[in-house]
């Protein structure tokens, strides 16, 4: 159910949170300590919404630690959504530093990712994009092309969007650490998995990707590729007539 925009009824919602919180925290039994989690959770969310960061963030890590001890796939599995929208609240606070940790927390096992593989696919996509938004905001560029390189093994073939965004980070990272003719690749892969989603679907991200990849061509001294490169940008410029097809 949507919660509420106005401050008062998050208050009223907050305020029954707590009261459940305070009868459930003595809880014995799996029943209880699920119900506890879920209440913390809750709580946490209607900070958010109230703006109260920090105090969410924390609520996040306690439900997240509750729904771990209970120790089953489903529980594992909210924990990993729970952590997931820490991470988020860190982020949208500023504290990258802490949201970084918060999300590879979730990695930390035999090669710094398995436990990703044991998500479903859509905790994963959502762990994935946290990832790589992080290390992008603190230029890690080495480790954002080991993450983004993963990520695209992971991803499900049919999930283009968020191969096309993986590629893109790929991209960028492997220019940043100087494999230009390996990002102008990737680039191309990224740009031809936007055009086939469409402009509406890609949000002018299929135009960033183009002029990123003009801008390497040209220096990388590639210049001869630089009239097709612009044209397709002009093709999926928005306003700008498609006329292909037509003779000229």
């Amino acid at each position: 159910m949507p919660l509420p925009d106005d401050r008062s009824s998050l208050l009223s919602l907050a305020a029954e949170a707590e009261g459940a919180l305070a009868e459930t925290k003595s809880a014995e039994d799996e029943k209880g300590a699920r119900k506890h989690a879920f209440w913390l959770r809750r709580l946490a969310v209607l900070r958010w919404k109230l703006g109260d960061l920090n105090e969410a963030a924390a609520l996040f890590g306690e439900s997240a630690v509750e729904y771990l001890g209970l120790d089953s796939p489903d529980d594992c599995e909210t924990a990993a959504k729970v952590r997931i929208e820490q991470s988020t609240v860190l982020m949208a606070d500023g504290q990258n530093d802490s949201s970084l940790r918060v999300i590879q927390g979730l990695t930390e096992g035999a090669d710094g990712f398995p436990e990703f593989a044991n998500l479903t696919a859509e905790t994963r996509r959502s762990a994935l994009e946290s990832w790589g938004i992080l290390l992008v905001k603190r230029d890690e560029f080495a480790r954002l092309y080991e993450v983004s390189g993963i990520a695209l093994g992971l991803l499900d073939a049919t999930d283009r969007y968020e191969l096309a965004k993986n590629l893109v980070r790929r991209a960028k990272a492997a220019e940043a650490l100087g494999y230009g003719y390996e990002a102008v690749e990737t680039y191309e892969q990224a740009i031809g998995l936007f055009e086939e989603l469409g402009p509406s679907a890609s949000e002018g991200q299929l135009l960033e990707a183009m002029h990123s990849q003009a801008l390497l061509l040209s220096s990388l001294g590639r210049k001869d590729e630089l009239p097709i490169v612009w044209e397709r940008v002009l093709w999926n410029s928005p306003g700008f007539p498609d006329m292909r097809g037509l003779s000229w």
